[in-house]
């Protein structure tokens, strides 16, 4: 099992704030910036591992298109 350490909070969130923001502003998928940042803040540890690392920034996906699916889907855009 791994832990994520007080130091880290800030980086990750900086990282999914970056790639929020520049997703949003430029069209680009936030992953494109999540999975080499991560893999940078992250490289050092026992556990870093690029599938893990996929499999967050995919979870991220899933937690933003849920939203905007029912929001389409609220407006009429099926």
């Amino acid at each position: 099992m791994f832990s994520i350490e007080a130091a880290d909070i800030l980086p990750l969130l900086l990282t999914g704030l970056t790639a929020g923001v520049l997703g949003g502003l430029l069209g680009i998928g936030g992953s494109i910036i999540m999975i080499p940042a991560m893999a940078m803040l992250f490289a050092r540890r026992d556990w870093s591992d690029q599938h893990l690392i996929q499999a967050a920034a995919m979870l991220v996906n899933v937690a933003v298109a849920i939203p905007a699916a029912r929001k389409h889907y609220k407006m009429g855009a099926f």
